[in-house]
């Protein structure tokens, strides 16, 4: 046999990392809040990234920080798994999970754990499954879930993995994984001939001693359902892992008054199978299913209790030895995928970029999170005040006034096939920002590197300019020199055959301008907001809530602050000040901090800007303030003051914050960190509350908070798509877009009906 599939049966944690594993439970149990379905952005990439794994000698992953060879991992896998000759997809498999830990369709062969986990987290449970099979000693058991002081069987490692990312209250639900195209069920129905019982009983089942004080204890609970005080004992795990609860329940005539929740489930499977050519009707037969799987577990595990061990046992039940189950899901998620198959365009030149189905998956359950945010939004915000009037400007200052835009070209195919999408997405963009404003202002597209002549040629019918970025208009993007960049990760101007430069810098050369307001390709406008022209500063951006960043100074202040966020940017045209930046480049100091506040030790233009304001020492102040006229008040004097700077202050070397409805981060990291501070108060109202009422409770104080510091002073005015994989071209799935995705979709279809050119994207 290849693959030896109960070798290491079981396994013990050494005793020299027992310390750490309970510091990192205890960390864990403090810090992951209560929305399951959130986890793996902030605490999957560190559990995993726990072990080293190594196949036939060769060392693919050495921890934490290293880059993981996912290429040749995934063919030794896939040789291993093909010599067995199992159905059910398992040749599919054993390329597919590994080969999609490039979710972000990178030319790398390497990636780094981190990225892995935020962009596939159900991949990541597959490989779970794939490491287990093809080299069991690879596998490491997870340290948020299994106690340090027991021994462990790796089916229980298995299950836990399982459980947490799927089954645990909160968690994904069935219908995201189904849709995932992730077979995961087909996987471990493959899986269950070859799977031992964690603990073997004699006897009739349900005649045993112990089967006869569980059904007791279960009618206890019962009784007391609302009390939260039911605990499951190892020695219920191990039987119940060993017989079927609902055996158990129909034995002792508790059935009548309860059901089986196992069996209930089945007959909703069933008929969601039967009736899956309706896709809504199918998804209420599944949820009903779910519903009755979870009621399954209410049975033995308390509501708010950290999944361990136990728990792990059942969700190794659940998934691996149901039998019943397990070839429902499997032929269900089958016929889904011929239902919700992409359909690639047929017509000629026709795009559609959207992600392929196991990337759909995810995103459905991170629009749940982001359409609670909208819709708490559009309840709370009105309550919170009037909003600014927009000024009236003359067309003789619009004149003076320019919005600006870039797009990035190449000579590679792939980066000309990237600029004819991106066009696009810059139609869109202009038309939204035409709707609104009251005088037509000039729109410039700087065009980073040669663009295909047809793009050129389009722009300019959509009444936009196009001219191309000059060599002095911007400064090189500097080699890392301080700060070590993984190796492996590639090369995006590379890949582009473009120079490497801070593009963005081009546009204090736009010296027939008073001012500009900077646009990035992925915004999208959907409120009046003129009124940013009327700001008098030489720079104003909104901060950038994904992160906190270090604070450098001449100083070396020990403060903390946020980058600034360039997706919106409003600038006064200064050769001056361009040529300073270029000079400050010069300078070790200089290079250090932005490459220290850069990605993954690069300087970006964000770092870049954010460097120079605070090493020229700019007065670095609040958020912008109008009066109700839409005129300009002032800036608040920092974040969370109540203090103001009046406007005849706040010129020259001044810098002000953007409130966030300017530059309104509409994808599912910046919304979720957005309410990150009160996870900790979320977890402590976990068993007083339903999950979805905690958070939308958690929202709400995000959105008192931001009201209260001037960042929010109403509903989104301009909409910003950032990152690489959450564009909403990217989401053809209906369930995976939220209501912003939705508007941009809108807005596109609005462009399309009225462009003079045609539109090449269709999903």
């Amino acid at each position: 046999m290849p693959v030896i599939i109960l070798q290491g049966i079981f396994g013990t944690i050494p005793s020299a990392a027992q310390s750490f594993t309970t510091m990192y439970l205890q960390w864990a149990l403090e810090e992951l809040g209560s929305d399951a379905r959130l986890w793996h952005l902030k605490t999957l990439a560190r559990s995993q990234c726990q072990r080293s794994v190594i196949q036939d000698g060769v060392k693919f992953y050495s921890g934490v920080g290293s880059p993981v060879r996912w290429t040749v991992l995934a063919g030794v896998l896939r040789s291993k798994l093909a010599g067995l000759g199992w159905r059910h997809g398992w040749r599919r498999l054993g390329g597919l999970a590994l080969q999609h830990h490039l979710c972000r369709r990178s030319k790398t062969s390497q990636q780094d754990c981190v990225a892995n986990a935020e962009t596939c987290p159900v991949g990541v449970v597959a490989d779970h499954v794939l490491m287990l099979l093809s080299h069991p000693e690879s596998y490491a058991m997870d340290l948020r879930l299994i106690d340090a002081h027991e021994t462990v069987h790796r089916w229980e490692i298995l299950g836990a993995s399982l459980g947490y990312y799927i089954w645990n209250l909160p968690g994904f639900r069935l219908l995201d994984v189904l849709y995932s195209g992730w077979p995961l069920f087909a996987l471990l129905r493959a899986l269950r001939p070859r799977l031992a019982r964690l603990v073997n009983f004699r006897g009739a089942p349900h005649a045993t001693p112990e089967a006869l004080d569980l059904a007791a204890r279960l009618k206890k609970a019962k009784e007391a359902r609302d009390t939260g005080q039911r605990r499951l004992s190892r020695l219920d795990a191990d039987y119940i892992s060993a017989v079927s609860l609902c055996q158990i329940l129909e034995s002792h005539g508790m059935d009548k008054w309860t059901g089986c929740p196992l069996t209930s489930a089945h007959e909703a499977l069933e008929t969601a199978l039967a009736t899956a050519s309706d896709l809504k009707e199918m998804e209420r037969h599944v949820e009903r299913a779910e519903e009755h799987l979870r009621k399954f577990l209410w049975w033995l595990q308390a509501p708010g209790e950290a999944w361990k061990a136990p728990g792990a046992r059942i969700a190794t039940l659940m998934f691996i030895a149901a039998d019943c189950m397990l070839p429902l899901l499997a032929r269900l998620q089958k016929r889904l995928e011929h239902l919700v198959e992409l359909k690639r365009p047929t017509p000629a030149g026709a795009m559609c970029p959207a992600l392929e189905l196991p990337e759909q998956g995810v995103l459905m359950a991170e629009a749940a999170y982001a359409a609670d945010f909208h819709q708490a939004m559009e309840e709370m915000v009105p309550e919170f005040g009037s909003r600014p009037v927009d000024l009236e400007t003359s067309a003789n200052q619009s004149s003076k006034e320019a919005w600006v835009t870039f797009l990035w070209g190449g000579t590679s195919a792939g980066a000309k096939r990237a600029a004819e999408l991106n066009s696009e997405v810059i139609r869109t963009m202009v038309h939204s920002v035409r709707k609104w404003e009251t005088h037509r202002r000039a729109f410039l597209v700087l065009a980073v590197g040669s663009l295909p002549a047809r793009v050129a040629a389009e722009l300019r019918r959509a009444d936009l300019k196009v001219r191309t970025i000059r060599e002095n208009e911007t400064i090189p993007i500097w080699r890392a020199e301080f700060v070590k960049k993984p190796e492996g990760l590639g090369d995006w101007f590379t890949d582009r055959n473009l120079t490497r430069t801070f593009a963005q810098l081009a546009a204090w050369a736009l010296k027939d301008f008073e001012r500009v307001v900077v646009l990035d390709a992925d915004t999208l406008v959907v409120q009046r907001c003129e009124e940013l022209f009327r700001l008098p500063m030489h720079f104003a951006a909104s901060l950038e809530t994904h992160r906190d960043q270090e604070t450098f100074s001449r100083l070396q202040s020990l403060g903390r602050t946020y980058l600034v966020n360039a997706g919106v940017m409003v600038i006064r045209p200064n050769l001056h000040l361009l040529r300073r930046i270029r000079r400050g480049a010069d300078f070790p100091a200089f290079r250090y901090h932005a490459e220290k506040i850069g990605v993954m030790g690069e300087a970006t233009f964000q770092s870049l800007i954010d460097t120079y304001l605070t090493t020229e020492n700019y007065w670095r102040l609040g958020v912008v303030l109008w009066d109700q006229a839409g005129r300009f008040d002032g800036c608040r004097a920092g974040l969370g003051s109540s203090q103001v700077v009046s406007a005849w202050m706040a010129h020259g070397r001044v810098h002000c914050l953007l409130p966030i409805d300017y530059n309104f981060c509409a994808d599912f990291p910046h919304v979720f960190f957005a309410s990150y501070d009160y996870l900790a108060q979320a977890k402590a109202d976990a068993p007083k509350q339903p999950a979805r009422h905690l958070r939308a409770e958690l929202i709400r104080k995000t959105l008192r908070l931001y009201w209260s510091s001037g960042l929010l002073r109403g509903l989104p005015k301009i909409l910003h798509f950032p990152g690489h994989l959450r564009k909403p071209w990217q989401r053809w799935l209906p369930a995976a877009r939220s209501p912003w995705d939705e508007a941009w979709w809108s807005a596109h279809a609005e462009m399309c009906r009225s462009s003079p050119t045609p539109c090449r994207l269709r999903c």
